[in-house]
């Protein structure tokens, strides 16, 4: 069983897996807090977040050798999902879903980034969604009250409203 782990931000140890009976550092921390880490589907590669320059920012490493980490976004990207094949991995950024290819055939080489789908999702500092195998996404959609806009009061003159229900004694 192979089970990733996050651990708070130090400046030495930060994101470790733990393989049979043992464990393996696979990032330290450098400019950012790494978390929200992926295995790929064949336990080759590791997906994960990280904060650079106060965005956050997929990247992938090699597993179980780290070798060099790999920026996969540029303009934002959080929480990565690897589609059960491995040929895709998905993120998040702001209200959208995104999917970039993935291919290992020689080494480790991804296209653009492409929109897949906008839509006003549930946001948490965990994994909030996920990909099944046959490729539809799970996720969480608010109640549509939880989408409605809260009525906004406005009372004019309300000191002179106050005075007359408020009556100060002399």
């Amino acid at each position: 069983a192979i089970m990733v782990t996050e651990q708070p931000p130090t400046d030495e140890l930060f994101l470790s897996v733990f393989a049979n009976n043992a464990l393996t550092t696979l990032a330290q921390r450098n400019r950012g807090w790494p978390r929200l880490a992926r295995l790929s589907p064949n336990g080759r590669w590791i997906a994960y977040t990280e904060s650079l320059e106060g965005r956050e920012e997929i990247f992938i490493q090699g597993y179980p050798e780290a070798g060099i980490r790999r920026q996969i976004t540029v303009d934002g990207g959080r929480n990565p999902v690897w589609r059960r094949d491995g040929r895709e991995l998905y993120f998040r950024r702001a209200g959208g879903v995104f999917a970039v290819t993935i291919d290992t055939t020689a080494g480790l080489k991804w296209s653009q980034a492409a929109r897949l789908f906008d839509g006003r999702f549930a946001f948490s500092v965990f994994s909030d969604y996920d990909v099944a195998p046959d490729g539809r996404f799970l996720m969480i959609k608010p109640a549509p009250t939880e989408n409605a806009a809260s009525p906004l009061n406005v009372v004019a003159n309300w000191q002179a409203e106050l005075a007359a229900r408020v009556p100060i004694a002399r």
